[in-house]
């Protein structure tokens, strides 16, 4: 939490996190998934040609690919108010998570090859988008935009000016910054240990916030 802004990794935020289920989980046991999931999704893309080099949309079809159908990742409708979604170990283990975490799952993995995806703290939602200013061959192109909840379904400006309140696309089409996104999952864990009753989690992570969010920030609840 005394990191700048600028040095702070959800990667490793997210295995920190996940500490709080499995005190003896390895940070090596987490990047080993995420290596083995981004070297999969090399392979869709073929040999010969780096992943950030290839257009957009056959990026995005091949992250998507291996995420939602060789791996199936898919968003938690049963068992949604369940801290283990807020776990990257557990939510790789089980397949299925919060959108937060499908969507900080695809960024990691995008950062491996190198592919302009983040994750975007829309309101009450979680999603990505590929960054079309970031697009090969030197020219802007259009953003991608992916909601892994739903089935990794591609969505539109106009579809979430529509569905979601508040939405602003200057502010939420935006990367969203590192310690909000790790202040969010905490408080997703937080939130889903206290319908389970675990207070025991619950006074931990409270105890945690102040530490992440620093003194200048204040704390969302």
């Amino acid at each position: 939490g005394k990191l700048a802004d600028a040095d702070l990794e959800v990667e490793h935020a997210m295995w920190v996190i996940a500490l709080l289920l499995d005190p003896e989980l390895e940070k090596e046991a987490v990047t080993k998934s995420l290596d083995e999931i981004a070297a999969a999704v090399r392979k869709e893309l073929g040999e010969g040609v780096e992943p950030r080099d290839r257009p957009p949309a056959r990026a995005m079809a091949a992250l998507i690919a291996v995420l939602k159908d060789q791996y199936g990742l898919a968003g938690d409708m049963v068992t949604y108010q369940h801290p283990d979604n807020s776990s990257v170990h557990r939510v790789i283990a089980r397949r299925k998570g919060l959108p937060i975490l499908l969507s900080e799952i695809a960024v990691a993995v995008s950062r491996r090859l190198e592919l302009p995806v983040v994750g975007l703290g829309i309101p009450g939602r979680y999603m990505i988008k590929y960054d079309g200013r970031k697009a090969p061959g030197g020219e802007a192109g259009k953003d991608i935009i992916i909601n892994p909840f739903e089935g990794w379904r591609e969505t539109s400006v106009r579809e979430l000016r529509l569905t979601v309140p508040g939405f602003e696309p200057d502010e939420h089409l935006q990367e969203s910054p590192a310690r909000l996104t790790i202040l969010r999952i905490m408080r997703n864990m937080e939130s889903h240990a206290t319908v389970k009753g675990r207070q025991e989690l619950v006074s931990t992570i409270l105890d945690c916030y102040p530490l992440v969010a620093g003194p200048n920030l204040p704390l969302f609840r």
